[in-house]
């Protein structure tokens, strides 16, 4: 008798490796925010566990770190936040190990696709008439035949 797989979070001892591993770095930040180097080794150990077992990391995990030198971006401490407004309004988030630039737009009405109901499988409708309309198809298809021997007669 083995373990019931079925019930559960499916990959649940990754995501919560994952989620560990950027608490620990982010206390680690908060601690001594002069060595990253224990840091970087948390959120790069963190992003190969996400790509050896195909998870996509959270949009606002993403957002929080630097995707050149893997250090979690704190505003004051490891990043520089600014907001511009030339074309259109937008955060500005500088790393200060590496310099990267990240840009975010700030939109009023905007939603991430994830905070969409659309994105969700739960509130897609299941296709159940698929047969039937083959079957509608195939009738029309077989009254064409018939009206075409007829116009050939």
């Amino acid at each position: 008798m083995g373990k019931n797989k079925g019930a559960g979070i499916p990959q649940k001892e990754q995501f919560q490796r994952m989620q560990y591993l950027y608490q620990a770095a982010n206390q680690c930040i908060k601690s001594d925010p002069r060595d990253l180097n224990l840091c970087r080794f948390y959120l790069t150990t963190m992003r190969s566990i996400a790509k050896k077992s195909v998870l996509r990391l959270h949009v606002d995990i993403k957002r929080t770190m630097c995707k050149k030198c893997c250090v979690l971006l704190i505003p004051g401490v490891t990043a520089i936040v600014r907001t511009k407004s030339k074309k259109e309004k937008h955060l500005v988030v500088t790393c200060l190990e590496c310099d990267t630039v990240k840009r975010f737009l700030l939109r009023k009405g905007y939603k991430l696709w994830l905070d969409n109901p659309e994105a969700w499988l739960d509130n897609i409708q299941p296709i159940t008439d698929l047969p039937s309309a083959n079957k509608k198809q195939n009738n029309g298809m077989q009254n064409d035949l018939i009206n075409l021997e007829k116009v050939k007669q």
